[in-house]
């Protein structure tokens, strides 16, 4: 004979409670302060690597700038020039 706890569906099984999922705020705890707090970090430190200098200073900075570009670009044309000179020049031997 069958065992009454069994009962026709077979031993019963332990009923599992449902989880609670905490909600978003909950899980975050102190996030938002702390997202908060570096935020507020990385701009102050932003503001000050990107604050313009002085107006000397800014055009020191430009002329030196434009100054080693101008450099780089002379020896790069000089480059091609010569490039291209010995290109044609074996272009004429052939």
């Amino acid at each position: 004979m069958k065992d009454q706890a069994e009962g026709e569906g077979g031993p019963s099984e332990p009923v599992e409670e449902p989880v609670e999922t905490p909600s978003p705020v909950e899980r975050r705890g102190g996030g938002f302060a702390l997202g908060l707090f570096v935020g507020a970090l990385l701009g102050a430190a932003a503001a000050l690597l990107f604050a313009p200098a002085p107006g000397r200073d800014m055009r020191r900075r430009l002329r030196r700038g434009l100054d080693d570009a101008r450099d780089r670009l002379e020896e790069k044309w000089d480059d091609v020039r010569d490039r291209a000179g010995k290109e044609l020049g074996r272009k004429d031997r052939q």
